[in-house]
């Protein structure tokens, strides 16, 4: 997964001339949060429904005043999952995305991160969530689960391990029936594998 793949292409930019009040009408009016500050086709900055809100009580002010300089950008081929990391670790909820030459090319914000998570864990089609939990002594792995699950039937959509206990595993299965979903329990119990 990449930028390109969930990025808004083309946002709505501003100028660093821009007066504050019509700058937040704007993003009410597109329902947007943030707009890249763009300057002769290049990025000069970033601005927030934030920083405009508080900047109301000025304005005189123009985004120049109030935007964020030289903001942390991406360029649309980078992961996702480093995406996430950096939208973490800076707490922001949005990257311009930039071509070589600092042009504006897209923006790819926290609800664009989510729903990439969504597509990819598929839990628009509503799946059925498996928990099974391998024992310590167990000869078994999660591969072996696999094979049972995939011997029913039931299409496997993704896999999770659980972050604080690893022996602990979430399945997501396509809409999977009552029947199929006794069949794995029962064979997996034969196994020794716990269904939680």
């Amino acid at each position: 997964m990449i930028v390109r793949d969930y990025m808004s292409g083309k946002p709505i930019t501003v100028s660093p001339e821009t007066d504050v009040k019509s700058a937040f009408e704007s993003l009410k009016k597109y329902k947007i949060r943030q707009f890249p500050v763009v300057s002769n086709e290049k990025l000069v900055g970033i601005v927030t429904d934030r920083d405009l809100r508080v900047a109301l009580t000025r304005p005189e002010s123009k985004v120049e005043d109030i935007m964020a300089s030289d903001p942390l950008t991406i360029m649309d081929e980078m992961p996702l999952e480093r995406v996430a990391l950096l939208l973490r670790e800076h707490k922001v909820n949005a990257l311009p995305v930039v071509s070589k030459e600092n042009e504006v090319i897209g923006i790819i914000t926290v609800t664009d991160v989510l729903d990439a998570l969504i597509h990819v864990l598929r839990f628009r089609e509503k799946p059925t969530k498996l928990n099974v939990e391998i024992p310590e002594r167990s000869d078994m792995k999660i591969y072996d689960v696999m094979k049972v699950v995939q011997e029913v039937g039931p299409k496997v959509l993704s896999v999770n391990s659980d972050k604080r206990n690893k022996k602990l595993y979430f399945i997501w299965l396509e809409n999977s029936n009552i029947s199929n979903l006794t069949k794995i329990k029962n064979r997996l119990k034969k196994r020794g594998i716990r269904i939680v």
